[in-house]
């Protein structure tokens, strides 16, 4: 009892509007048990040739992006039949960042065998205990399944080689360039189905 009320007066004397905005029976609650259960959920889906599909067993990577020092990884999980998944951890309590508002800015990476991983937008400051990144799309990746072919990276083919390398070099867009190349070559493929894919990779 008397480290809770310790507390209390330690927030506030640093947060007192912040602390007006919260409830007495909230803040009683969250620091009674120190552990906050969150859950996020996302849907993967997989296009190709036009056509869109749940896509399951696609690896969901979930972390706390912090700006100093390493990101803190928090749960992993793999989507369902419908390409869905709810992930769930608990965020210990920690006052300090309770009292400076410091909110976990949570970001997951998705990927699966044969297909481009995808990196979410990331959730600021995250105070939901429930989130919804919503749904993502992943496009193949056609080099791992067929090789490089005829891809011939960023540019026309008739680009001098020098040129090609420095513009594949400043942009870092080689593999994505190559899958480009790729799609063109894939049977159902339309020049805007591979362009959209192309600007979303």
């Amino acid at each position: 009892m008397k480290n809770l009320l310790l507390s209390l007066l330690l927030i506030l004397s640093l947060r007192p509007a912040y602390i007006k905005a919260k409830s007495v029976g909230s803040l009683r609650n969250l620091l009674g048990n120190g552990i906050v259960t969150r859950a996020l959920k996302i849907c993967v889906k997989a296009r190709e040739m036009g056509v869109s599909r749940p896509l399951r067993g696609a690896t969901v990577t979930c972390v706390d992006e912090n700006i100093f020092t390493n990101d803190e990884n928090l749960v992993k999980s793999t989507t369902g039949r419908n390409g869905c998944v709810t992930l769930k951890y608990k965020e210990e309590f920690n006052l300090h960042d309770y009292v400076y508002d410091q909110r976990p800015d949570i970001q997951c990476t998705i990927t699966k065998k044969s297909y481009y991983p995808i990196v979410t937008d990331t959730a600021r400051n995250l105070s939901k205990k429930r989130y919804n990144f919503g749904t993502v799309t992943m496009f193949p990746d056609r080099v791992a399944r067929v090789g490089s072919g005829r891809a011939n990276g960023c540019g026309p083919v008739m680009l001098w080689t020098g040129i090609d390398g420095i513009n594949e070099y400043i942009k870092n867009f080689t593999a994505e360039c190559n899958n480009h190349d790729l799609c063109f070559e894939k049977c159902g493929e339309t020049r805007s189905g591979c362009d959209n894919e192309f600007k979303k990779m």
